[in-house]
């Protein structure tokens, strides 16, 4: 993106995305810590046995280290966008993730930073 919309050269890509990890990685020790009110609700969800999983367009690296700092063991899974050809906001993760947790999408919440929304089925066809 930075290529394309700043004109960038394409062979400072790894070193911006190396540099990237640092601070991000620095930034989740320093200022992730768990919230009660987060933890608490993902308690509570978790021994109700709901089923749950983090889709992100994070690298893998990240979230398994934001996930084991804030959320412990309450994500059955994750997908990052290693795991996908397209990430957010296409749906491709969240049928990924309804596929693994072999759910009706009719019946999934979807939370993220900007809404909290229900798919109502838009996302895979049963």
């Amino acid at each position: 993106m930075l290529s394309l919309d700043r004109g960038w050269l394409e062979s400072l890509h790894t070193f911006i995305n190396e540099m990237k990890q640092k601070y991000t990685m620095e930034l989740v020790y320093s200022l992730c810590k768990p919230r009660f009110n987060h933890e608490f609700a993902l308690m509570k969800l978790n021994n109700k046995g709901y089923k749950m999983a983090v889709c992100s367009n994070s690298i893998r690296k990240t979230i398994e280290i934001d996930v084991k700092i804030c959320f412990r063991n309450y994500f059955d899974f994750y997908i990052s966008n290693e795991d996908v050809k397209q990430g957010k906001p296409s749906l491709e993760m969240y049928e990924k993730a309804i596929t693994k947790l072999d759910f009706n999408p009719q019946c999934l919440i979807v939370k993220d930073n900007k809404r909290v929304s229900r798919l109502l089925g838009k996302v895979a066809p049963m």
